[in-house]
């Protein structure tokens, strides 16, 4: 018997205490009902409760149907009624958060990570990628949201992804995508998009975003052009908030939290600085910031064995740019003076969903990615998960 996180309502549970669901007879079931208002929804079946004996020990995996006589693989959050994963259930599942303020590059980025993964998940071990599709709405499913929502208007349509707005019900909705290797090796990833506004402040963060506290990691999202220093020397004007006022939300609802959100200080947090082509162009207005480590794609993807220690250098040369040409040491000083051994749980990263930056809303060219797999691969690592790793 474990715990288990629910990947809709946050809430943990036993794994022995889980719910069924049958779809012999639809009833309105007010514990589904409550989680989406006052999105409405279809009834989905019938909930069932599995019946314990004295001697029942463990996680069921079935149980029988008062009405129909039959048995029901189909498990449910007992706290929600929404369906999970029968695998997340029985081996347990990661919660990866991937925060950004508005315009950071946040939709887009998801867009092309998933992309990304699927197309190279043979330099990543042959693992395979799967969609879990167990929501009984067929638009809140994991594939066709993302297939809508992500990957159709950028890589079809030609068009940066629309920003999630404040509010818009999709960002309750999470996208759960399954890894396996070729020896069973499984892992369960849980994606949301969430919007950026929902990040400005403690208070939003604390009653908008309560995954932060069920996290396993963390991914930060940080907008390059935002930091001033890269914003003047490209003529554009100030954003309504910092690059930095995330972490500063962050660190306080960390802070302020109970002892499970305190203990996110000892979890990894890969912080990605999005829009990275304006560095890696050869533009020579910033000549100054030039990393050697990221003037090529991810090594891996063109040959065998991923070397954490490049992940190492990168992230170095990274924190010195911040602080010598771009002078923000307060930035670094407050993630390493927070998190429990940050230099083994936080890493920096520099990535480009696009390629090259849009007009407006509209690509210039083909989706050309650079370097986004990198966080996920790292944190794929801290979470224990087997990779090729070069020694």
């Amino acid at each position: 018997m474990s715990k288990v996180t629910c990947p809709y309502c946050f809430e943990s549970f036993d794994s022995a205490d889980v719910h069924f669901l049958c779809r012999c007879k639809k009833v309105d079931d007010e514990k589904y009902k409550n989680f989406w208002r006052p999105t409405p929804v279809n009834p989905q079946g019938l909930p069932i409760i599995p019946k314990r004996g004295i001697f029942s020990f463990g996680t069921p995996k079935s149980a029988v149907c008062p009405e129909c006589k039959r048995k029901t693989h189909m498990m449910l959050c007992p706290k929600c009624h929404n369906r999970i994963p029968n695998d997340m259930v029985l081996n347990g599942g990661k919660i990866i958060s991937i925060v950004g303020a508005r315009s950071s590059g946040k939709s887009n980025y998801i867009a092309v990570l998933i992309e990304e993964l699927r197309r190279n998940v043979n330099r990543l071990g042959r693992l395979g990628l799967e969609y879990k599709n167990v929501a009984e709405q067929s638009e809140l499913q994991t594939e066709r949201r993302y297939k809508e929502d992500f990957y159709n208007p950028l890589y079809n349509n030609s068009k940066c992804v629309d920003q999630t707005a404040v509010g818009d019900f999709r960002s309750r909705i999470p996208m759960i995508f399954t890894l396996t290797s070729p020896k069973g090796d499984t892992m369960h990833l849980v994606f949301y998009d969430t919007a950026g506004e929902n990040f400005g402040q403690t208070a939003n963060i604390a009653e908008n975003v309560k995954f932060l506290t069920k996290s396993d990691a963390i991914l930060y999202l940080v907008d390059t052009e935002n930091i001033d220093a890269v914003r003047k020397r490209l003529g554009k004007p100030k954003a309504d908030t910092g690059f930095d006022s995330i972490l500063s939300a962050l660190l306080g609802h960390f802070q302020e939290g109970n002892e499970e959100a305190k203990a996110m200080f000892s979890k990894p947090m890969a912080v990605v600085f999005s829009k990275i082509d304006y560095i890696t162009s050869g533009d020579e207005r910033f000549q100054d910031c030039s990393i050697a480590g990221l003037k090529t794609n991810s090594p891996y993807l063109m040959s065998d064995g991923i070397n954490l220690k490049e992940f190492e250098m990168n992230s170095k040369s990274l924190r010195s740019i911040l602080d010598r040409v771009w002078q923000q040491p307060d930035f670094i000083n407050n993630i390493d003076n927070n998190w429990k051994d940050a230099d083994k749980n936080v890493c920096f990263f520099g990535v480009s969903s696009l390629g090259s930056a849009p007009k407006g809303t509209t690509l210039t060219g083909d989706v050309n990615p650079f370097r986004v797999l990198d966080p996920l691969v790292w944190i794929l690592n801290k979470l224990n998960f087997p990779l090729p790793l070069k020694k």
